[in-house]
């Protein structure tokens, strides 16, 4: 490996700690009129100076707007290379963020399903098909996602399944909510006791996804 350049204008630097104020300043001041070349915004980005000036020790930030992410160094610092000042490295660019295709299901569709390419912020809704039974299927889990910041979806896909849970009983109490012959998924009952009873348990029971009761059906007892 060569050695490095001889720097000229070596100040800021944290090299000289113990140099006297009179040489800082005169360091300080052979570096003045150091300045590094022009660098535009990156496309679908932004570049900000840190303080206004391309001079030598300054730095260059670089942002995405929302949708696209950095690729390269998020900061440049303007440094001397002999006795030239140049950038710390290649400016980065903007890159738009994809998600890959969404999940397919069984016994179900997503929206968007003829697409190839899914950008930030795109969203794909689930619907389940028909059931061939006497059963609907029901969509377990959220029905829509959308691409994220980090190239991924929002969530896992749903599940299109046949959730029934059995008729709930309940001895010396009855149901004053929920009533029905088949309860699906989600399906919501509420129970009171007969009177000189008291209930052990929840009085709200709602089925699980797992086609039981959550919690399961209370008691009514003396």
């Amino acid at each position: 490996m060569a050695p490095p350049s001889r720097r000229e204008c070596p100040f800021p630097s944290r090299r000289f700690p113990g140099l006297l104020l009179a040489t800082v300043v005169l360091l300080r001041s052979s570096c003045s009129g150091k300045v590094c070349h022009y660098i535009p915004d990156p496309l679908h980005g932004e570049a900000i100076l840190a303080n206004g000036s391309y001079s030598f020790g300054n730095q260059l930030h670089f942002i995405c707007n929302d949708g696209y992410y950095l690729i390269g160094k998020e900061i440049l610092y303007c440094e001397l290379k002999g006795s030239d000042a140049v950038w710390s490295g290649r400016p980065p660019i903007c890159q738009k963020i994809l998600c890959k295709p969404p999940p397919e299901i069984n016994n179900g569709k997503h929206t968007l399903s003829d697409a190839d390419v899914f950008e930030y912020l795109d969203a794909v809704t689930y619907t389940c098909d028909p059931a061939p039974g006497p059963d609907p299927f029901s969509l377990i889990g959220e029905s829509t996602i959308y691409c994220r910041d980090n190239s991924v979806w929002s969530g896992d896909a749903p599940e299109c399944k046949v959730v029934k849970c059995r008729f709930p009983v309940i001895e010396n109490g009855k149901q004053i909510t929920g009533f029905g012959k088949k309860f699906y998924y989600k399906a919501t009952v509420i129970f009171e006791c007969d009177e000189g009873f008291h209930i052990i348990g929840s009085d709200t029971i709602v089925c699980n996804s797992n086609s039981t009761w959550d919690p399961p059906v209370p008691k009514c007892v003396k």
